[in-house]
């Protein structure tokens, strides 16, 4: 098992700003490829860098599991269509 040490936009409260379940981390812009890519790689995951409602508070908003993801209803559309696209399960 491999373990990092990551901050996310300078917070180390990566919780706030970041969502993961069993195939997809969504992350907010602005991270580094390298960052993505640590990650993708630890996690074994898809990675999706999104805002969600217009917020990097990612984690703060959205909740789901490998079923479906539960984003609140000021998402914007194009923000369901790119988490769509690195996934498979349904976004509500």
């Amino acid at each position: 098992m491999t373990v990092i040490l990551a901050d996310v936009l300078g917070s180390p409260n990566i919780g706030v700003y970041c969502f993961c379940n069993e195939e997809l981390a969504l992350v907010p812009p602005g991270l580094t490829k390298r960052k993505l890519k640590q990650f993708e790689e630890t996690l074994e995951v898809n990675v999706c860098s999104t805002t969600v409602g217009g917020t990097a508070l990612v984690g703060a908003l959205v909740a789901g599991n490998s079923k479906g993801l539960l984003v609140p209803h000021t998402a914007r559309e194009y923000e369901l269509q790119r988490i769509e696209k690195f996934s498979k399960v349904t976004v509500v």
